[in-house]
């Protein structure tokens, strides 16, 4: 069951173009100053 479940937020997340993917980014980096730790730290593994 959880499976079908993860499979709907790759279909979303597949749905959504590079400008929503930085609106969305960047509202969850303003959310929270865990959030934004985490997502400082993704963003460092990838560069």
């Amino acid at each position: 069951m959880q499976k079908k479940g993860r499979n709907r937020i790759v279909e979303i997340i597949d749905q959504i173009t590079p400008d929503q993917g930085v609106f969305i980014l960047r509202k969850l980096w303003n959310s929270s100053p865990d959030v934004r730790m985490r997502i400082e730290t993704e963003i460092k593994k990838e560069l």
